[in-house]
């Protein structure tokens, strides 16, 4: 499908999209509020004739549909990904190199979910990131490490989890961060000394 740069499939009751190899220069899919449970590993695998074509696209809404689970593979070959929406899932299982080669990204929304973990490693390649929001899952703890490869994030939002624990250094590296939401939350101490860093 040639030319093609915007596909909105939004409230819809789709269950199984396929044929998205074709779609060579979508720059904007919108798959938001469907019935989608999981998404084959090459679904953003663009293909022109008998090779594999980098793909155009900027951003990609997948919320209020009903994910489980992110595979390392499933944005691999997006690397010009500029925001992510995956807010308002059933994901419970992100894997730590879902991310690894969206070195573009600026927005991440994975917010209302399940997630009860995150690796350390699952933003270290998302060096632009301004903007991450994990409000409303299930996160207990913030290790030192979980953020420490975001130099450039405005926007964090951790409200509406049940995290007790936050490691000291969790916000140290965060420079340019302007604005933290860490309300709603179990937390019975806090130090204000791990934010000292941030400029201004």
């Amino acid at each position: 499908v040639w030319n093609m740069q915007k596909l909105d499939l939004s409230c819809n009751e789709i269950t199984q999209i396929v044929g998205s190899e074709n779609l060579l220069d979508l720059q904007h899919l919108n798959l938001r509020s469907n019935r989608l449970e999981q998404l084959n590993d090459r679904f953003f695998h663009i293909v022109y004739g008998d090779y594999f074509v980098q793909s155009q696209v900027r951003s990609v809404d997948l919320s209020e549909n009903r994910l489980s689970s992110v595979s390392s593979l499933l944005f691999s070959r997006l690397n010009k990904l500029n925001n992510l929406n995956l807010s308002c899932n059933r994901i419970e299982r992100v894997e730590s190199d879902s991310f690894a080669d969206l070195s573009r990204l600026s927005l991440l929304d994975l917010s209302y979910n399940q997630l009860d973990h995150l690796d350390n490693r699952i933003f270290s390649n998302l060096y632009f990131l301004q903007y991450l929001y994990l409000q409303a899952n299930l996160l207990e703890t913030v290790e030192d490490e979980l953020f420490a490869g975001l130099p450039y994030l405005i926007d964090l939002d951790l409200s509406q989890n049940r995290i007790r624990w936050i490691g000291v250094d969790a916000f140290s590296t965060l420079a340019n961060l302007r604005n933290l939401y860490i309300n709603c939350n179990p937390l019975a101490n806090f130090s204000l000394a791990g934010l000292a860093s941030i400029e201004n």
